[in-house]
């Protein structure tokens, strides 16, 4: 998958040592399941060795491993990439949504993608994952263990490549926005930082401001990731979408803010018009935490109403997305979290279905996949966390 980064030039970040050749070697075969863009109904396959519920017995079960070693067409090159995550979101929190917010008449605008899936979320010993080790499979295309951001563990230590920072490295524009929760936090961190632990919060801020410096960050402001860092750090800050957007290179825009959150669809929607101003393209991760805050206190109102702004803010993209073939939009999350299960009743509007939680952390239940644009037809019914790296990385 890194045969386009050997032919091209690229300034190797400080963070991570780009060995391209190396890289190559290590991803050499992108893998994944043979059958294109299938629906979550019968003709969904499960792969061999991996149980009907999403359990998976572990990274060394050799029929899952053969499966998932059967080739799959590379997706083809998106110049834009918008990667939202619904950090805790699995299948029954967007159809908790879904009845809540129409009576089960009409789907979710996520749920309009055209291609849609499940992604399983196992982390590298094979039990269930936190946020830093579901959110560096995706960002790296490598399994780690739990709490561990952007290094390789279990193994040598040595710093992985993000999909951001290889986008970086190509001149791409770059973004983290967040909900609910600081920039530093473990989601987010997954993209730009190279730490043992997700908790090292200053070692963090300093891969983010120091290091990678995307040109936009937007978050709960928090000690060490506020207006005064960021400013610090070279960045403008903001408290509203500006009305005359500067260029992404000579400007880095930071909006932390300390009160009430603002929406994430005016967010996500400035965030997309300042970094496609870049004509080489952007990269953009948009996260609402409140999903999985709300499953861990088994909230459902405040679950219903997490996934409900995270869909606002896809229909924004997707407005932003129409008539465009060089952008990619991805609907997932790290994890699922809370094991919720809704009763079987007639659903109705405006009201919130019987229900009940089985976890109070999350679970090793398969979350949504949802996708449109370009390379979204290559993607299969079912992917493990660390192949959607394929779609993000250059």
């Amino acid at each position: 998958m890194f045969t386009r980064l050997q032919v091209r030039s690229v300034v190797v970040l400080p963070s991570v040592l780009l060995v391209l050749s190396g890289l190559a070697a290590c991803h050499e075969g992108d893998h994944s399941f043979r059958e294109p863009r299938l629906g979550l109904g019968a003709d969904a396959r499960t792969p061999a060795g991996v149980a009907e519920d999403g359990g998976w017995p572990g990274a060394n079960d050799a029929a899952f491993a053969a499966d998932l070693r059967r080739a799959a067409p590379r997706p083809p090159f998106a110049r834009n990439v918008i990667l939202f995550i619904g950090d805790g979101m699995g299948f029954a929190q967007v159809e908790a949504a879904r009845r809540f917010a129409n009576g089960n008449t009409a789907p979710l605008t996520m749920e309009t993608l055209p291609t849609k899936g499940r992604m399983f979320t196992r982390n590298a010993l094979g039990g269930i994952t936190d946020s830093a080790a579901g959110a560096t499979a995706f960002a790296t295309g490598r399994k780690v263990q739990n709490e561990v951001l952007g290094l390789q563990l279990p193994g040598g230590g040595a710093p992985l490549p993000t999909a951001l920072e290889l986008r970086k490295a190509l001149g791409a524009a770059t973004g983290l926005v967040t909900r609910e929760t600081p920039i530093v936090d473990a989601t987010p961190a997954a993209f730009i930082a190279h730490q043992s632990s997700r908790y090292a919060y200053d070692g963090i801020a300093h891969d983010l401001f120091d290091v990678v410096r995307p040109d936009f960050l937007a978050a709960e402001a928090v000690v060490n990731a506020d207006n005064v860092v960021a400013a610090a750090a070279g960045y403008t800050a903001i408290t509203e979408a500006p009305t005359e957007l500067p260029m992404p290179g000579t400007v880095k825009l930071a909006w932390l803010y300390e009160s009430t959150p603002p929406a994430l669809s005016g967010v996500a929607a400035t965030a997309i018009s300042f970094l496609s101003r870049n004509p080489v393209g952007f990269f953009l991760l948009v996260e609402n935490e409140g999903t999985d805050t709300a499953a861990h206190a088994h909230d459902l109102q405040h679950v219903v109403a997490s996934v409900l702004e995270l869909d606002r803010a896809v229909a924004a993209a997707l407005a932003w997305q129409a008539g465009r073939g060089d952008t990619l939009i991805v609907v997932t999350a790290d994890h699922e979290t809370g094991g919720l299960s809704l009763a079987d009743e007639p659903p109705q509007a405006g009201v919130l279905p019987r229900h009940s939680f089985a976890e109070t952390w999350h679970t090793a239940a398969p979350v949504p996949l949802f996708a449109a644009g370009v390379g979204a037809a290559q993607f299969p019914a079912a992917i493990e966390n660390t192949e959607l790296f394929r779609w993000l990385a250059p």
